[in-house]
């Protein structure tokens, strides 16, 4: 085996109404976020325009990548860096966001 690093900075929140929270936290990061998630549950439980709001409150733009897949392949990622997001992502939903994407390697 080749010796390597793996450095993978992130924050995960869990917990009661943490989504009231994402513009703020992602406000730390940068103005444009990619929001990860599957299926529309997130519409249909309400956390979607929770989310949207607390973005509107800090001015975020946003992008929306929907309908990830569990175990997502590597086109999701180059598809969420083409997006143009800077360095956040925030991943709503399963287990299938939490795989998809992370920062954009790009950003300046």
């Amino acid at each position: 085996m080749n010796n390597f690093r793996f450095y993978n900075p992130c924050e995960i929140y869990f917990g009661k109404e943490q989504e009231k929270n994402a513009g703020k936290l992602c406000a730390k990061y940068g103005h444009k976020v990619l929001m990860v998630y599957g299926k529309n549950s997130i519409k249909k439980n309400g956390v979607y325009d929770t989310v949207i709001s607390s973005f509107k409150e800090e001015n975020i733009e946003f992008i929306e990548l929907n309908g990830v897949k569990p175990n997502p392949e590597m086109d999701l990622v180059y598809k969420g860096i083409e997006h143009g997001a800077e360095r956040v992502s925030l991943r709503q939903g399963g287990r299938e966001e939490l795989g998809g994407i992370e920062d954009n390697p790009n950003a300046e």
